[in-house]
Order: C-alpha cells, then sequence, then structure tokens
C-alpha cells in the first residue's frame, strides 16, 4: 500500500503520470541539489 505525504508529493505523482521518465529524473536531481 503507497500513499502520498503532502501537498508536493500529490502534485509529483500526477506529473510523473505524464512526464517521461528523463524529465522527472532530472527535476528530482535538481531539487535534491545532486550532480548529473
Amino acid at each position: 500500500l503507497r500513499y502520498t505525504a503532502g501537498s508536493l508529493a500529490s502534485r509529483l505523482r500526477l506529473l510523473r503520470t505524464y512526464a517521461p521518465a528523463g524529465l522527472m529524473d532530472a527535476g528530482i536531481r535538481k531539487d535534491l541539489r545532486l550532480e548529473a
């Protein structure tokens, strides 16, 4: 069973449905300030 916690997580879940995987990975890396 999975559930989203917080408003940002629910929007991210919706975006993950429609956005390409590469775009999602890039966004998460940028948000977490990780190297490419």
